[in-house]
């Protein structure tokens, strides 16, 4: 169930638009306001994930109180409704700060229509909220591996098993599935292609979104770039041939997707805060350790 605060100075258009969400039994839990002033309390004292009001009205107009409510709730999910006329002479300011209009007289069908696409789009914000948060969790988890992996590289005495650990637990997160559809279809291309030449531009034609949206949208769900996250999951297929492979530096930056060996390495020595020469001699030892408590490698 949502909610939602309908505003008009005039109490039967009130009414009637909360006995039409009962009549077609919309799952939203309606509140009325008499005038902007008076909504724009109720927004102040309580969180609604709907707003639905009128332009003309006394003490503060729809437009303003869609303005004053989207400095407290940015996200808030606006509409208005109004005579055609009204409605032609805020066309402009209208564009820039409501998601839809409905017209009086109300046409049902339209209403109803509507209304379920307002709600929508509060279910897309909230899993995309919901997505986020799961996201920079898991974001917060790998850095703190990742810390941990530095400090375990520069510390001798720890052991090599507690290092083994961590790369282990590291691994594991890397396969987590993401289910923003845009995002997931991208990072399985990531993923499949990695060693591949490939950019924003394909891969957001692959995904049909625009380059600059899917960056965008990288950046606010994995709280990193494109580029970023690309070369990221480079590294770590590179750190594992290191690990598990003799190749050569050169060739293992070629063969995860890297245009020269000395890029590689400096974004290596960024992440790992080593060169990947230094990163494979202090992972010998921990590499013994991993193939000997493997129960795969120790039934061959």
């Amino acid at each position: 169930m949502y909610s939602i605060l309908i505003v008009d100075d005039e109490r039967i258009e009130r009414d009637g638009m909360e006995k039409l969400i009962r009549r077609l039994e919309l799952p939203l839990q309606a509140e009325q306001a008499p005038n902007g002033e008076a909504a724009l309390e109720k927004l102040k004292q309580k969180r609604f994930d709907m707003l639905l009001t009128d332009i003309k009205m006394p003490f503060m107009d729809g437009l303003t109180l869609i303005h004053e409510a989207r400095k407290l709730y940015p996200d808030l999910v606006t509409l208005i409704f109004s005579a055609y006329s009204d409605f032609e002479k805020a066309r402009a300011a209208i564009r820039e700060q409501v998601q839809r209009y409905i017209l009086k007289p109300v046409n049902i069908s339209e209403f109803q229509a509507t209304m379920q696409a307002c709600i929508r789009d509060i279910e897309d914000m909230r899993a995309s909220a919901d997505e986020k948060h799961r996201l920079q969790e898991e974001l917060t988890r790998y850095r703190s591996r990742e810390a941990q992996l530095r400090s375990c590289l520069r510390e001798e005495e720890n052991p090599p098993a507690a290092l083994a650990q961590i790369l282990q637990a590291d691994r594991a997160d890397q396969s987590e599935p993401v289910n923003n559809p845009a995002i997931s279809r991208a990072v399985k291309i990531i993923r499949a292609e990695y060693m591949k030449d490939i950019g924003l531009e394909e891969v957001a034609d692959r995904v049909n979104l625009s380059p600059g949206y899917l960056s965008a949208l990288f950046s606010q769900q994995l709280g990193q770039s494109f580029v970023k996250y690309l070369n990221q999951y480079r590294l770590g297929v590179a750190e594992r041939m290191l690990c598990e492979t003799n190749m050569k530096v050169s060739d293992i930056a070629a063969g995860v997707g890297f245009p020269g060996e000395s890029y590689f390495i400096s974004l290596f020595k960024q992440r790992f805060g080593m060169t990947p020469r230094s990163y494979r001699k202090q992972l010998e030892n921990v590499c013994e350790t991993e193939k000997s408590c493997s129960p795969s490698e120790a039934g061959n």
